[in-house]
């Protein structure tokens, strides 16, 4: 029992209680307005003891004041305020047991500075659920944006505009999880009650859901009912699942929920539609679920909703119920299923309907296999192919359908060793040994394939087949075999793959001539091998005679010379072969060597000798002309021709035929004295008899009448010193170089129309370039298209550089004068 009850004077809701029995003894109390609990009076432990004559009078602050029977005025702190009035050095050690006293005082001021000075997530944590309880969201947002809690913080950020007291009450006690509690605060509240209901649906906790509804919210009933429907589905309670969305779907009807006034809780347009569709489809479900099939099927069938159709051919699948599964699988174009449902009732004349739909391959198989076992083989191997399964199908064709020729195509394609071997024992059984050698490599069986390679003398079957992809020791088992069936082509060839060179080479050699190039190859593929200067001197003295006395045709060792990249020694050779191919008429066989070598030269950057460059402009000269004739040029005809008659005697077996066309084109283009010079030329007695009778007196008439004058050659800037030089002129009078020509007028080049041909780099006037890809026509030197888009002018500098490597040597320039 109290005698006195003393409030303290600044700390709302704090008073102490004197007891009446002992009278030394004050007892501290809290009263706290508004709790999750409603108003509540705490009584704290540890009372403060004070002198038994004491009279207490005021409480201050956590103070007391009071008057003994002497007249002395008394003070001290309550023993539950002690710890938490401390300051400074003296609450070192005290801030644990501060916080504590701060918290039972709703002092939450004090209560957050010393929770900051401990410093440890229990201390915050401990703090806001203490401002929470008492409702103070404020300090609960300072206290969990210090603890890094942002989902705590927005959600108490948007509860903070919350002016309902009862609502708050109940969203406070849902973060603690004391759902009854705060069901009993929401259904208190006066603006919004229906909060209870929201929770135990969030919560999924549908009996007290529906029995608050049929309280608070009638209109959610249907709703509701649908929801714990397709949980008790989830859940495997069929039957109660059957019932709820019976009750849904009739308390949707009895209640006159319209689409005005229906609230469904679910996405799109009409809710109230789209939650009758929800029911219905889930009653059919569940009628299959509890056993009653064909009341469910005819729900399903009625429904027209593929997915309803599609999930309920599961739920037959899964019944086992295979016949009705495939129906619904059907009806839902889930035609794989549906397939794989016939197949195991075995109603192939369904299953047949549905093939053109099938793309699954093991299904294809299973049908196969179906098909086969009825002898349906051509159906089979229809589906087999369409499952890709190719060794079945081979199968099928080979031993069913009578299709060898399907059978091999087959195999070829796919390269399938399972089948090759198949067809190679059908060819065997069949006599053809030839095909049987491909299959057998095919199927990986090397040493049947090579046994009946030899047995029926087909080697070259077997080598034919085994192409490059062999082994080194195929290879060599086959170099043994042609070896001793002395066919030494064959088994160099196949010595060289065993990278046996030097064996390989004697076994060319022996062949003669035919084989040479072959040998050239073998040293060409030996360049990292120790054997190679051996291989070269072995192939350079054959080439020679040294042993037989009979020196090779040049153009071998020109072959060889390359192979070994001498390639100063294969261009002398090479001039020299292409002097032979001009003086028998092999112009462009000759000029064809030539630009080879040339490319091999520029390739490897190195210097081309000026003979070989004048050999191959002398052969591009006459080669061009019939060319520039069809484009009728003949003015640049007739200079190249001149060009060509100046050297006449390099052309020893046209003589008359060069002369001849010289003649005409000199006239056709105006040169009437170069037309006369060598018209009279023609006219000497060794050469008059070979002169073509249709134009004989027409040249014998040129000769009785002599010009006495000529248009001087035009004449352009020589691209090194810019000294004027008739255009057909290829050596400047002035620097003495040797110009870079045209290759499509055969002229010399002039600075600013410098172009090179896209593909093999040869130098070309730009301008005539140009005209020849708009054309179409190909390059006159290696005779590839030019492409319009990659052809472009040259600049200073790239010309400098062109010009810098062809400017001729002081040697050069000695040994005579060019053209």
């Amino acid at each position: 029992k109290s005698s006195n009850v003393i409030w303290d004077m600044v700390n709302e809701g704090i008073f102490i209680s004197v007891e009446s029995e002992v009278k030394n003894e004050l007892t501290t109390f809290v009263y706290t307005t508004h709790t999750t609990d409603g108003a509540t009076v705490k009584k704290l432990d540890n009372p403060t003891k004070v002198a038994d004559t004491a009279n207490v009078t005021v409480v201050h602050g956590g103070r007391y004041w009071g008057q003994t029977n002497t007249g002395k005025i008394i003070s001290d702190t309550l023993r539950t305020h002690q710890h938490m009035l401390l300051q400074g050095f003296r609450r070192h050690g005290m801030e644990v047991q501060g916080l504590t006293q701060a918290l039972d005082l709703n002092n939450f001021t004090v209560a957050f500075e010393l929770a900051k000075a401990v410093d440890s997530e229990d201390a915050w944590k401990t703090l806001g659920k203490k401002a929470l309880r008492v409702l103070n969201i404020e300090m609960a947002i300072r206290v969990y944006t210090m603890l890094g809690n942002a989902a705590m913080v927005m959600t108490l950020k948007r509860l903070a505009d919350v002016a309902d007291l009862e609502l708050l009450k109940g969203h406070v006690c849902m973060l603690f999880h004391e759902f009854e509690k705060a069901q009993r605060h929401f259904t208190s509240s006066k603006k919004r009650p229906i909060t209870a209901l929201e929770m135990r649906r969030d919560l999924l906790q549908w009996d007290q859901a529906l029995k608050l509804a049929q309280q608070l919210a009638p209109d959610q009933i249907p709703s509701i009912c649908r929801e714990y429907a397709q949980q008790l589905e989830f859940k495997g309670e069929y039957g109660m699942a059957l019932r709820m969305y019976n009750q849904a779907l009739s308390k949707t009807m009895e209640g006159g929920f319209g689409e005005d006034n229906f609230t469904g809780g679910l996405d799109g347009g009409n809710e109230s539609v789209s939650h009758k569709r929800v029911c219905k489809a889930g009653i059919a479900r569940m009628t299959l679920r509890t056993g009653s099939l064909q009341q469910g099927l005819a729900m399903v069938r009625q429904s027209k909703d593929k997915e309803l159709v599609k999930s309920c051919g599961s739920i037959l699948e899964a019944m086992r119920q295979y016949g009705e599964a495939a129906e619904l699988y059907r009806l839902a174009e889930q035609y794989e299923k549906a397939a794989y449902m016939y197949l195991k009732t075995k109603s192939f004349t369904k299953l047949e309907a549905l093939m053109e739909h099938i793309t699954a391959p093991k299904l294809l198989t299973h049908y196969a296999k179906s098909m086969e076992a009825q002898k349906k083989y051509t159906e089979a191997a229809s589906a087999y192919e369409r499952a890709n399964d190719v060794d079945n199908v081979i199968r099928v064709c080979l031993k069913h359908l009578d299709q060898p020729q399907r059978a091999f195509e087959l195999v070829r394609k796919n390269n399938s060793p399972q089948g090759a071997g198949m067809v190679a024992t059908f060819c065997m059984s069949n006599g053809d040994y030839e095909m049987a050698i491909e299959f057998l490599l095919m199927a990986n069986l090397d040493k049947q394939a090579f046994d009946r390679a030899r047995n029926h003398n087909k080697m070259d079957i077997y080598a034919k087949t085994l192409g490059d992809k062999g082994t080194e020791e195929q290879y060599l088992r086959l170099a043994r075999y042609y070896e001793s069936e002395e066919k030494f082509a064959a088994a160099g060839r196949n010595y060289a793959r065993c990278h046996m060179h030097a064996k390989a080479m004697r076994l060319f050699l022996r062949c003669g001539e035919e084989e040479i190039e072959s040998a050239i190859k073998i040293v060409k593929a030996a360049r990292t091998s120790p054997e190679r200067p051996m291989l070269v001197r072995m192939l350079h003295a054959y080439l020679l005679g040294e042993k037989d006395g009979k020196p090779k045709e040049p153009k071998f060792v020109y072959l060889l010379y390359m192979a070994i990249g001498d390639h100063q020694k294969a261009s002398k050779t090479a001039v020299i072969i292409a002097t032979q191919e001009q003086k028998i008429g092999g112009y462009r066989t000759a000029h064809d060597l030539l630009f080879e070598t040339l490319n091999e030269l520029r390739n490897n950057k190195i210097a081309v000798p000026n003979e070989l460059m004048r050999t191959l402009t002398l052969l591009h000269s006459y080669i061009i002309v019939r060319k520039l004739v069809e484009r009728k040029k003949h003015k640049d005809a007739a200079r190249m021709l001149i060009r060509v008659c100046k050297n006449i005697s390099k052309f020893p077996a046209h003589t008359v035929p060069i002369l001849t066309s010289c003649v005409i084109e000199c006239a056709r283009g105006g040169l009437k004295k170069s037309a006369y010079e060598h018209a009279v030329k023609l006219m000497q007695p060794e050469y008059r008899p070979k002169i073509l009778q249709k134009v004989r007196k027409s040249i014998e008439k040129m000769v009785r009448r002599p010009p006495t004058k000529e248009e001087e050659e035009e004449v352009s800037p020589c691209p090194f010193c810019h000294f004027k030089v008739p255009n057909s002129l290829l050596t400047c009078p002035q620097c003495k170089n040797d110009i870079p020509f045209c290759l499509i007028t055969g002229r010399h080049m002039v600075p600013g129309d410098f172009s090179l041909c896209p593909s093999c780099n040869t130098t070309a006037l730009h301008s005539e370039m140009s005209q020849l890809a708009e054309a179409g026509q190909p390059c006159y030197m290696c005779k590839k298209v030019i492409k319009k888009d990659a052809l472009k002018k040259l600049s200073y500098e790239e010309v400098k550089a062109i010009l810098l490597k062809s400017r001729t040597s002081d040697d050069e320039k000695k040994e005579g004068k060019a053209e």
